[in-house]
């Protein structure tokens, strides 16, 4: 079979890198040790399977899986493995077998898969490619060819235009040569503005903080409303129904199905769109940044997780439901949790301040006999210096350590951690799965073996929201015959507040010094969506804008007949914010 020069060339590379043996064909002075060179040529062969199968199992891989096989799971970079890694960068550039070769512990794919993942946070975080890497290229790629933002490695990422034009004209300087600015410009463009495109509801409130409804001129079914998103508010009066179940908060798994019905009267009309197409010229006409770049879940025939990936993964995996105990049938949830009402206005409030994801972690008390965690107070904590992203979230180390002082200090012990998805749905990724793995690995118990550890993840700007509440979302990971899979736990929120404590206020303002010279705090002036309410895919209310949306969602933590002093505490934040930040919020209140 002929073969052209470039594949002719491939073969006798490979060739020349996967048989290092030389043998010598047998004359006839051999022919009576023909035997014997055959036998010790395979056991030379068999040896050095077993070897590369060693060094593969190391590298986190398993036997067989080059032949189709799926991996298996992998393991995380040591520090020791992360600090040879960037030698190998600064001494071979991109020559990645002699880079798996200086690491020692990885192979030269698994280096190549770090290394990508390495590169795109430099370029996010405006940082040059090591000089040796530059060398074969200045592009943040493998290849060393300029970076296409529209690719699924960086989107990935959270690869935005907003992010590349926060940097200083230094630092665009350096990532400008290895991006392609053209793509970057044209794949975030809002639809054009103007005429209403056909089919579309053209709509009367612009995106601007003039157009957003102010907290205190909300009405009192609205407030109520933002206390039971699961009905919708009518603009006279609100209904006896709802204001009985006014102070539920959601706790529910997922959201209940509800039939369609007409528009609110005064509301505006529900937005018509198009049959869905899954072309690109459909998506970028009429999908948002946030639906083109938002985590897309898995899907049900994909459902499985593969753990200990050196990646992070934003797939987002639904989680599976916890048995009632009188079905009889199923896993059941391991334990009872009660959340105090303050512990999660602080995570609320501390989720609000960021455009990208923040972390702290949970403590309380475990009550062995009883199977019972009760979860007391809500520790913000620091990520780690260059960690943070849109889409992922690291704990600094310092901070970590001063947490679990004060928690030992208090007489409390670790219960869980928590962060946030600041504009998608709180459902955790393959990279959360695999923390609350370690986390509940880390905190078993000897004796009974439990593991009272638990995960939150807080959503605040999810547009998709019922109501302008943010959603919690606790789970805790199980092994199922289908492998490690994500379960929804049913929590009680206890000790709702009647008032406000000055206790919580200072707590509220040390997260606000914490987030003071952070480049990626929210701004609160702006608009958080067009609309109040989502029921149905029908848009009603008026805009709100993120401060509004912040103060509305510390009403369900307070008593029914508290909601007034649940707005003073609003205020009195806000009052902080302005303060602390230097900023002035009162356009984006008052009219």
């Amino acid at each position: 079979m002929e073969t052209d020069p470039e594949n002719a060339e491939l073969i006798e590379k490979l060739m020349a890198d996967d048989d290092p043996y030389h043998y010598r064909q047998a004359d006839e002075d051999d022919a009576n040790d023909s035997d014997d060179a055959k036998t010790h040529a395979r056991k030379k062969r068999r040896a050095r399977g077993k070897a590369q199968t060693a060094k593969g199992e190391e590298a986190g891989r398993l036997p067989g899986e080059d032949k189709g096989k799926s991996r298996g799971r992998g393991r995380l970079w040591t520090q020791d493995e992360e600090q040879l890694f960037l030698q190998a960068l600064g001494m071979y550039g991109r020559s990645w077998k002699r880079c798996a070769e200086h690491v020692g512990t990885r192979d030269s794919r698994s280096v190549a898969s770090h290394a990508q993942k390495h590169f795109i946070k430099l370029c996010l975080q405006g940082e040059p490619l090591p000089d040796k890497v530059a060398e074969s290229g200045v592009g943040y790629t493998l290849s060393g060819k300029p970076l296409d933002p529209t690719s699924p490695s960086a989107l990935a990422y959270g690869f935005k235009k907003d992010v590349i034009e926060k940097l200083s004209d230094e630092k665009m300087a350096i990532v400008r040569g290895g991006i392609l600015m053209e793509r970057l410009e044209g794949v975030h463009q809002a639809p054009e503005t103007g005429e209403a495109q056909e089919g579309m509801h053209q709509d009367t409130n612009p995106m601007s903080t003039d157009a957003a409804q102010p907290v205190d001129q909300l009405s009192p079914s609205l407030e109520a409303c933002v206390m039971d998103i699961d009905t919708p508010p009518k603009e006279d009066q609100l209904s006896p129904s709802l204001e009985a179940s006014a102070m539920d908060i959601d706790t529910s798994p997922k959201d209940d199905s509800v039939k369609k019905g007409k528009t609110s009267k005064g509301s505006a009309p529900a937005r018509k769109r198009p049959a869905k197409d899954d072309s690109w010229e459909y998506m970028r006409k009429y999908r948002t940044d946030y639906a083109l770049n938002r985590p897309q879940r898995a899907a049900a025939r994909n459902r499985r997780v593969q753990m200990g990936s050196t990646s992070e993964s934003i797939q987002l995996i639904e989680c599976e439901e916890f048995m009632d105990t009188e079905e009889g049938v199923g896993i059941t949830q391991p334990f009872t949790i009660d959340i105090v009402a303050e512990a999660l206005i602080l995570m609320d409030f501390h989720s609000h301040l960021s455009e990208f994801e923040i972390i702290g972690l949970l403590a309380g008390t475990w009550d062995a006999e009883a199977h019972h965690l009760t979860i007391r107070e809500a520790f913000p904590c620091q990520r780690a210096e260059g960690s943070g992203t849109r889409t992922s979230v690291e704990l600094d180390p310092t901070s970590e350590v001063n947490a679990r002082s004060d928690m030992v200090r208090k007489g409390l012990v670790g219960t869980g951690w928590y962060h946030s998805h600041p504009v998608f749905s709180a459902t955790p990724s393959l990279k959360d799965i695999e923390n609350q793995r370690n986390y509940q690995t880390l905190f078993r118990l000897e004796e009974s073996k439990a593991e009272p550890f638990i995960g939150l993840i807080i959503s605040p700007y999810d547009i998709n929201l019922p109501a302008p509440k943010s959603r919690t979302c606790g789970f805790y990971v199980m092994e199922t015959n289908q492998g490690i899979k994500p379960f929804r736990l049913r929590f009680n929120v206890i000790n709702r507040l009647e008032r406000y404590t000055l206790d919580l206020v200072n707590k509220c303002e040390a997260v606000l010094h914490m987030l003071e010279s952070d480049s990626c705090r929210m701004d609160l002036k702006s608009v958080w969506r067009k609309w109040t309410f989502l029921k149905d895919d029908k848009e009603t209310g008026d805009a709100l804008t993120k401060v509004t949306k912040l103060k509305l969602s510390l009403l369900p933590y307070f008593t029914e007949d508290s909601i007034i002093h649940a707005k003073a505490l609003g205020q009195e934040l806000v009052t902080k914010i302005e303060q602390i930040w230097k900023v002035d919020l009162q356009d984006s209140q008052s009219q």
